[in-house]
């Protein structure tokens, strides 16, 4: 969608996403400092599943219209551009929460390993997905994915509560 419009308006995205980003960023701040993540971040991935099922909506519409939507390419990207920065920030801040030094130590790097591999095989399944059910129709599929993570962060953030209740208690953990 950015080389849609011209490879010379590449730059122009990025200064829009910079932007998007000197807004974004306060908000989420704000909204960060008076919930912990365990809390927001659900609502965090709840708003960019609506986010994708409107681009979707009118996506659909300018398709259907036969309508050239150079503009709506432009602000999808720099939205794209938006929320990867934030999931993969807040998904390591959660991460960083729910496990202590000892299982960070232990688990981050397979964590990892899954997100790389998650990172490969997503273009493969993005490509052999965007013949059968139209480029456009991949959002709602995306959306899904997306849920399923959100079902997926609840689960690891209930672990991680019952997790704690159940630790011994040390000399050291009575103390602090």
């Amino acid at each position: 969608m950015a080389v849609g419009s011209g490879a010379d308006t590449i730059p122009y995205l990025f200064i829009g996403t910079f932007v998007a980003m000197l807004v974004a960023t306060p908000i989420f701040g704000w909204v960060a400092s008076r919930f912990p993540r365990r809390v927001f971040l659900p609502w965090v991935y709840l708003f960019f599943i609506s986010n994708i099922l409107i681009f979707w909506v009118v996506f659909s519409r300018a398709v259907s219209a036969n309508e050239t939507h150079i503009w709506l390419g432009r602000g999808f990207f720099v939205w794209l551009s938006v929320f990867n920065l934030f999931v993969v920030s807040v998904f390591w801040s959660l991460m960083a929460d729910i496990f202590s030094n000892e299982q960070a130590r232990r688990l981050f790097a397979f964590i990892a390993a899954g997100g790389t591999c998650g990172a490969l095989a997503g273009p493969v399944i993005t490509t052999s997905l965007a013949v059968p059910l139209g480029a456009t129709n991949l959002l709602p599929l995306s959306a899904l994915f997306l849920l399923w993570a959100v079902l997926c962060v609840q689960r690891l953030a209930a672990w991680s509560e019952r997790a704690g209740e159940a630790a011994p208690v040390t000399p050291d953990s009575a103390s602090a």
